[in-house]
């Protein structure tokens, strides 16, 4: 039996005539007992020449793996690693050479980075007070000027828009709102050019009741509809 058994039988055995003096009520058996334990956990601490599968204690298997308190305990817990509590102060023991396999061939992996925490927005003071109708408006005006941009170099956006229309008239797709917007954007997107753009980019007061039933839904991403509601945040403070 090596050195490293017989010192945790060593252990046992005191920590059962520590526990037969507490129910003797031996004061002597149990100082004596507690004396023996300290001594016998400071020998497993000790540098000495036991062999490789010595017991160390927790705080020098974290200075030897290089791992966490919690990781090495995780690997107690999985039956990964032998692990015993010292009778005295509670303390966690684990077997070097187990530990120093279990490094070898766990590697340390980088911890993933940290979830963003969602932004939360406020809105300034300004904002708040605005009617919050005219805010609507300001937004989706800034929105069709960036798909007038759009349209010009993309003609997908152009036919997408069509085939809304298209749905709207037919009945095959729900319009929001009355059914001569779906005309008149039907008008305006088998027309010329000018009097489309001026629709989309117009602050007068049809253009933007024309726009609240658009066909240009989705043809900006959510990244980009937040980033254009931020530019027209920052212009209201």
């Amino acid at each position: 039996m090596g050195p490293d058994n017989l010192l945790q039988q060593a252990i046992e055995e005191a920590s059962r005539l520590r526990d037969h003096g507490k129910r003797k009520r031996d004061r002597e058996v149990l100082g004596s007992t507690r004396r023996l334990l300290t001594l016998l956990g400071e020998l497993a601490r000790s540098d000495s020449n036991l062999p490789e599968n010595r017991l160390v204690p927790i705080s020098e298997a974290i200075k030897l793996s290089g791992r966490s308190r919690n990781t090495i305990k995780g690997w107690v817990q999985r039956n990964l690693l032998d692990g015993y509590r010292s009778p005295t102060n509670k303390e966690l023991f684990v077997r070097r050479d187990q530990l120093l396999r279990l490094v070898d061939k766990y590697p340390v992996r980088s911890d993933p980075p940290p979830r963003p925490r969602p932004t939360v927005r406020r809105e300034s003071p300004s904002i708040s007070r605005m009617d919050r109708h005219r805010l609507a408006e300001l937004r989706s005006l800034a929105l069709h000027r960036r798909i007038a941009e759009l349209i010009e170099g993309d003609p997908s956006v152009l036919r997408a828009a069509r085939r809304r229309v298209s749905g709207w008239l037919d009945g095959t797709e729900r319009l929001a709102g009355s059914p001569e917007y779906a005309k008149r954007w039907g008008s305006l997107l088998s027309g010329p050019r000018k009097p489309l753009l001026e629709a989309l980019t117009s602050d007068s007061e049809e253009s933007r009741a024309l726009r609240q039933s658009s066909p240009f839904a989705g043809a900006l991403s959510e990244r980009e509809r937040q980033a254009i509601f931020d530019g027209v945040n920052r212009g209201l403070e």
